[in-house]
């Protein structure tokens, strides 16, 4: 029989789905997959949110923190040893997640409604040649950069109605619906079908060599802002390592080796910029201890390259390095470590010049007291740290005992010590600066 404590137990199962996993047979690397035959598998979404009467309202995709997503050819089930084909990008697979690039495997043959919808950080995924269809807004919103190489039928509004910063795509693509880009690069040397490119889209269209007239005739492409004949396919895309260790403040470069000269774009990322950033020629600059991944890619063709950064010496930088203050001014500088230090100070060489105050760890607040100059550097206990130099010139007159600055009420005695007051009538609290 049918009770009302079972009514309440069942509302509360289903109010706790959206803080679990939900729907997927196994998960491997944070991805979450559906079994949908005896060898092959879906990507699918991580949870879903329900309202009060347990009806979806959302979801929310798979891997959904990760920076750099590569799917593989197959996964093997971790519960069972079963390995299976990555086959399909499912619904909403990747819906409201952060990668910012993202590989899709020749396997895949579709690719669901709204799989990439939402996805705020992702500046590049790649279709391969398998896709054969793709849902309505799998691309809709904030994607800004997609290499296609399928042949496939696609829903009028797959990629929505948004311009994209940069389109590939590939030579055997025959109807692109409306996906519209700033720049399009299409290696295709007959026009594929579309809807007409808006007037006011200014798409500069890149074409093979010697295919710019039939673009330029062509009713759905006529109408782009610029159009060049210079898009070609590379034959060779590589780098010189795949591996590198530097020391935090330490270079390094990573060598790309391209043929044929091409006006494909390509472009480099770091996963953890914190821990190294990688420059458009390739040079790697070490930040501070940890690891990331260099992707370099373009187009269909993208190369990785894993970087561990040792502590090495540990070196201090300063946003600023000179200021001029009047008597009573404040002003912030912020610091930048190449690996953490969490017991950092401050020094001034003239304390009676300028007071200091570490503010939320990550700043030093500088106040003027008196005319003269200090220099400004870091320390700590138990690092040594290669301390960059702030030098602060005050001008003006001294101050009197009692001063205020931005209505903050303080009181100094002795050129170290500031006592501070917000208000005339509230009580007082010493800030050792």
């Amino acid at each position: 029989m049918r009770t009302k404590a079972f009514d309440i137990l069942c509302l509360i199962f289903m109010l706790a789905i959206p803080f679990s996993s939900f729907g997927a047979d196994f998960i491997v690397d944070d991805i979450h997959y559906n079994i949908i035959g005896d060898n092959s598998v879906e990507v699918t979404y991580s949870s879903v949110s329900r309202d009060y009467y347990g009806n979806i309202k959302g979801y929310y995709g798979t891997g959904r923190w990760k920076t750099v997503v590569i799917l593989p050819e197959m996964v093997t089930d971790p519960n069972t040893g079963i390995e299976y084909t990555i086959t399909a990008i499912g619904d909403y697979a990747f819906t409201k997640s952060y990668p910012r690039f993202i590989s899709i495997p020749n396997t895949v043959t579709s690719i669901g409604c709204q799989a990439f919808y939402l996805c705020e950080n992702l500046s590049y995924i790649n279709i391969p040649a398998s896709v054969t269809s793709i849902g309505s807004k799998a691309f809709g919103y904030h994607t800004s950069s997609i290499c296609i190489n399928g042949y496939f039928t696609t829903d009028d509004y797959a990629f929505s109605s948004e311009q994209k910063k940069r389109v590939i795509i590939g030579p055997n693509l025959a109807k692109v619906s409306n996906l519209t880009g700033k720049d399009m690069y299409v290696l295709s040397t007959t026009p594929p079908e579309r809807s007409k490119i808006p007037s006011n889209s200014y798409v500069n269209l890149h074409v093979p060599p010697g295919c710019s007239s039939a673009y330029f005739m062509s009713e759905a492409w006529g109408n782009a802002y610029t159009i060049q004949d210079d898009a070609v396919a590379y034959d060779k895309f590589e780098i010189d390592r795949h591996e590198m260790t530097l020391a935090a403040g330490e270079k390094g470069n990573i060598k790309l080796t391209m043929s044929p000269s091409t006006s494909l774009p390509r472009n480099w990322i770091s996963t953890d910029p914190d821990v190294a950033t990688i420059s458009y020629t390739g040079e790697v600059t070490a930040k501070k201890e940890g690891k990331t991944t260099i992707i370099v890619y373009s187009a269909d063709r993208y190369q990785l390259c894993e970087v561990t950064v040792t502590a090495g010496s540990v070196s201090a930088y300063f946003d600023i390095h000179s200021l001029t203050l009047n008597v009573g001014q404040m002003e912030m500088i912020t610091p930048t470590f190449t690996t953490t230090v969490t017991d950092w100070k401050v020094e001034s060489s003239k304390l009676d010049v300028v007071a200091m105050q570490i503010y939320n760890n990550d700043r030093i607040r500088l106040l003027a007291l008196k005319p003269g100059m200090a220099k400004i550097t870091v320390s700590s206990p138990t690092v040594d740290i290669k301390s960059d130099t702030c030098i602060v010139t005050v001008n003006g007159e001294v101050l009197d005992a009692d001063f205020t600055v931005d209505g903050l009420h303080y009181m100094t005695t002795d050129g170290k010590t500031v006592a501070v007051t917000y208000t005339d009538d509230s009580d007082g609290y010493k800030n050792n600066y």
